[in-house]
């Protein structure tokens, strides 16, 4: 929409301006080359689209309780025929557009076919069945109880308003925001989740070792997880430390006491290292009086990124695992805490037209020991915070009521980080939006700094 700003010469300058851009960018909606085309049927109270097996942009917005709109599609992404009701805007040169008007329509139904697709719903009052397909897609929903199944790629999902249930189960780290409503999600402990209210969390393990990311730094291959063997100097991390294991150096005893009449003495033992050093010789007199050459203990070096055990594994309360290694005397000594426990943080947002409110704050599971802090700064943020410590842990912690429902503006940050002394935190950070939902953001923090570091 051209804003009015006093001044025609400047409004008809700017319309020509963003004529030009507009008209330069929706020139490039077209199918490539030996793409098949969508489809788009209608059975009873079902209009169904079944998208190209290409990349592909789909926008479904409602005219009416019976009519909705599909745009911004490439010119020829559906051909005919087309259910009755439905008509091809044949104006259009640069874009597609197809309106339909059914009677006894009440569900739309979209599955996306390969690539990464952009699908869009704007203020459908029909509940929608949407399936993402193979490929990288972007799926938002409409204002009714929708379906939405992002399928196989890295998704990124927000289910609008409505109680939409949402599956995102399928191995890969993905961004869901459940958006408003009472949700019900099925996803990855590797996702990010945002205002979703019933949850299911399935661990991801795809190489069976017992471990899952971002712990399990390659879950491809079942010898390497936290605690596994690390191989010195062969280039590989087993053990997810962060760096391979450093091959050992070690330096031999000094050589024994040398016999009499002899001038020199035999060699010392090497070290139990991996280089074996050669020991000093010892010395002796002629006249049979044996002299004894001083000697020094014999020295090893025992790596301490090969040997890691696991802390504490309890119930769905998290795993630390802890870095031992052994030193000269072959007695274990502890190492530092390489990585926390992996708490999933969650809030229910409540968006308004002109402002946000944070109802509802979930973090499953809190490890014991921890500290679950929440800060806000920005425009209606409230002075007072959340902070508190568990001394012991819990399976999930539910704080209602959180900022006394206060509203939030635009440019608002929500930060609610999960931490303990000496390993890893957590954090999510939420960004207030003026005419969106919230943006989430997951990282995780080092210990002690509280700065960001590697998950």
């Amino acid at each position: 929409m051209l804003r009015w700003f006093g001044s025609q010469t400047f409004a008809r300058a700017t319309w020509r301006r963003a004529f030009v851009v507009v008209a330069c960018a929706v020139a490039a909606l077209a199918l490539p080359d030996g793409a098949s085309a969508a489809t788009l049927t209608y059975a009873t109270p079902t209009l169904t689209y079944t998208g190209v097996a290409t990349a592909e942009t789909v926008n479904i917005e409602s005219l009416s309780t019976t009519s909705v709109k599909f745009f911004g599609m490439a010119v020829g992404q559906i051909t005919a025929p087309l259910p009755a009701g439905c008509a091809l805007d044949t104006t259009r040169k640069t874009d597609q557009i197809v309106t339909c008007d059914i009677p006894d329509l009440n569900h739309i139904s979209v599955s996306l076919g390969g690539g990464n697709d952009t699908l869009s719903e704007s203020g459908l009052s029909e509940e929608s069945d949407i399936s993402g397909g193979d490929g990288d897609d972007s799926i938002v929903g409409g204002s009714a109880a929708d379906t939405i199944n992002g399928d196989a790629g890295i998704d990124k999902v927000n289910g609008g308003n409505g109680n939409d249930t949402i599956v995102s189960q399928d191995g890969n780290a993905e961004s869901i925001n459940c958006g408003l409503g009472v949700d019900t999600e099925t996803g990855d402990n590797t996702d990010t989740l945002s205002g979703c209210e019933k949850t299911t969390i399935v661990v991801v393990d795809k190489d069976g070792d017992g471990y899952s990311p971002p712990a399990d730094c390659d879950d491809s291959r079942a010898d390497i997880h936290p605690g596994a063997t690390d191989i010195p100097g062969d280039g590989i991390d087993q053990d997810c430390s962060g760096a391979d294991a450093v091959v050992p150096t070690g330096s031999g005893a000094t050589g024994g006491s040398g016999t009499t009449g002899s001038s020199s003495g035999g060699n010392g033992a090497g070290g139990t290292a991996t280089t074996t050093g050669g020991g000093s010789a010892g010395t002796g007199l002629a006249n049979n009086n044996p002299v004894v050459a001083p000697t020094t203990p014999s020295t090893s070096s025992t790596s301490s990124s090969g040997v890691f055990g696991v802390n504490t594994t309890s119930g769905t309360k998290g795993i630390t695992i802890t870095n031992t290694s052994t030193d000269a005397t072959g007695a274990t000594v502890p190492g530092a805490l390489i990585i926390a426990a992996n708490p999933t943080i969650t809030f229910r947002l409540l968006r308004a037209r002109h402002y946000t409110r944070a109802s509802k704050l979930t973090v499953a599971p809190v490890p014991a020991g921890a500290t679950v802090q929440v800060t806000c700064k920005g425009a209606g943020c409230p002075k007072k915070g959340y902070r508190k410590t568990f001394s012991a842990g819990l399976d999930h912690l539910i704080v209602r009521s959180i900022f006394d429902l206060s509203k939030l503006r635009a440019g608002a940050t929500i930060k609610a980080r999960v931490t303990k002394p000496g390993v890893i935190g957590r954090a999510m950070t939420y960004t207030v939006n003026a005419s969106a939902v919230p943006d989430a953001e997951a990282s995780c923090l080092a210990p002690g700094t509280g700065l960001r570091t590697t998950c």
